[in-house]
């Protein structure tokens, strides 16, 4: 046999790949830091109620999440909420909402290789105020940091919201110059309360941001000035409720985009763990020149699937959903939902899941319930 030949024809083949894989967007899937290899997936979500963390491993077989450990770190989380991993550093909003000690603030720590531990965390408070989404992107060779933040004042939970923007240092993972972009200047208006930001870097006329509020069930769509990461030309849009099995979606939290759609986790008015009124996903299409969504349809996946859904992320697959109220009608506490996407591009083959590993919490226990999740590659 040709050994050098059969290297250049499996080098080919690996190209093919890597180069003809579904771009995804916004769900903060990273590489190792140089000199590492890349041989496990982790899901990191966040436990809002119960000041965790928890460190998941991605099943290779079959996604599931397995193996899962409580983060820990060198100081107590204030009701985190978004989370994010980029070049070996995590980083997580810690919110402080509605707790005797409401300084909110984002946390960036190192991660400790394989074992669920983090330390040399900073604390950064400037600008942020009961923080919730947290995203990075790197835009024209520049990384950012946005920050979504649910209202304006700590004391008061006081609406409007807004976006806070940081460039990310390359060599350390730090957070500087970061300046606030108010509701009004990214047209969010009627007390506004920010979720998450999304940024597509695919849309062919440039980058655009898209911006989730929760109380006025729709987003902001902006595009994000290439030179410093800001965002102009916004808009603001309503998730309308189209299609033959939609629902009226209420309370979009986080988003991805998957190829060619979009899909918008909708937590409804829950009311409770039982009660599912409008738990759902949008789904939307995604045009490829200016990055604009049309054909918006709110959906509704079988019953029992979603209980009041806010993070919603994509890996090697699979759609994972996590669920704010636990299990329906259970007292099962932690939950997440996977589905695949079919031609048509709605969740299909879903099922609800408990993480592994962990000894299971109740619902209601301290408020525990898990909110966002993203993956790492380490």
């Amino acid at each position: 046999m040709n050994l050098n030949l059969s290297i250049n024809a499996l080098k080919k083949y690996l190209n093919i790949l890597t180069t003809s894989v579904m771009p995804v967007i916004a769900i903060t899937l990273h590489g190792c830091a140089a000199g590492t290899t890349a041989t496990n997936v982790y899901a990191y979500i966040s436990d809002f109620g119960g000041n965790r963390l928890l460190k998941c491993l991605v099943n290779v077989n079959n996604g599931q999440l397995a193996n899962c450990q409580y983060v820990n770190q060198p100081n107590s989380l204030n009701q985190p909420t978004g989370v994010a991993v980029n070049n070996g550093y995590l980083y997580v909003n810690n919110s402080a909402f509605n707790t005797s000690n409401p300084v909110s603030s984002t946390a960036k720590c190192i991660i400790n290789g394989g074992i669920s531990t983090l330390s040399d965390c900073i604390y950064y408070t400037i600008g942020i105020v009961n923080p919730i989404g947290f995203t990075i992107s790197t835009i024209n060779g520049n990384t950012y940091a946005y920050i979504a933040n649910y209202d304006s004042s700590t004391s008061s939970h006081a609406k409007p919201g807004s976006v806070t923007k940081c460039r990310v240092n390359s060599s350390d993972g730090v957070l500087n110059n970061c300046s606030t972009m108010s509701a009004s200047s990214i047209s969010l208006q009627n007390n506004p309360t920010p979720e998450v930001v999304t940024i597509n870097t695919n849309a062919s006329n440039g980058p655009v941001a898209y911006i989730t509020d929760q109380q006025n069930a729709g987003y902001s769509f902006c595009n994000v000035n290439e030179i410093d990461g800001s965002f102009r030309s916004c808009s603001f849009n309503t998730l309308a409720n189209s299609g033959v099995d939609s629902i009226t979606p209420i309370g979009p939290r986080q988003m991805t985009i998957i190829g060619n759609y979009a899909y918008f986790a909708l937590s409804g008015n829950t009311g409770g763990q039982t009660t599912q009124y409008a738990s759902g996903y949008t789904r939307c299409s995604v045009n490829g020149v200016d990055g604009s969504l049309s054909g918006c349809s709110s959906q509704q996946t079988a019953p029992g699937q979603l209980n009041s859904p806010t993070g919603i992320a994509y890996n090697n697959g699979y759609v994972y959903i996590t669920n704010e109220n636990g299990v329906p009608d259970t007292s099962i506490g932690y939950s997440y939902t996977m589905c695949n996407v079919n031609e048509a591009g709605l969740l299909a083959n879903c099922s609800n899941q408990v993480p592994q590993g962990i000894a299971q919490v109740n619902y209601g226990d301290a408020g525990v319930y898990l909110t966002y999740i993203t993956f790492n590659n380490q």
